[in-house]
């Protein structure tokens, strides 16, 4: 007797890089969801534009060490926004892509930060 039969693999979602190369995305992804984590308060007091280093997390930074040392600061607000799926097919490419993900992310963090919407170029 033999099991279930396998399930079909999703088909996947193809964009030509800039050297005309193709990438891959997982067969299992379908759409976006981007995350914005804002931090705005660290013992209760508002952290300033010269506070924010000392919470963010950016370069080659490892991620465990950086965790443990942001839980040692102390109490921190934080607050975290998930933006609806976005179905991978609306971009014509990965730069497409990552434009929309890093806009969309970068106007999250204003609006959560200024406790009210972003006012949008274009």
């Amino acid at each position: 007797g033999g099991g279930p039969a396998p399930a079909a693999p999703a088909p996947a979602v193809s964009y030509p890089a800039a050297n005309q190369t193709r990438f891959t995305l997982s067969s299992a992804v379908h759409h976006l969801d981007s995350l914005a984590l804002t931090y705005t308060k660290l013992h209760g007091l508002p952290l300033c534009r010269r506070g924010r280093p000392v919470v963010a997390w950016y370069g080659d930074m490892d991620m465990a060490s950086h965790a443990w040392r942001l839980l040692g600061l102390g109490p921190l607000d934080a607050y975290i926004r998930i933006g609806p799926p976005v179905p991978l097919d609306q971009f014509p490419d990965r730069k497409a892509l990552a434009r929309y993900a890093e806009e969309k992310v970068r106007n999250d963090v204003v609006e959560l930060l200024r406790g009210r919407p972003a006012v949008v170029n274009g």
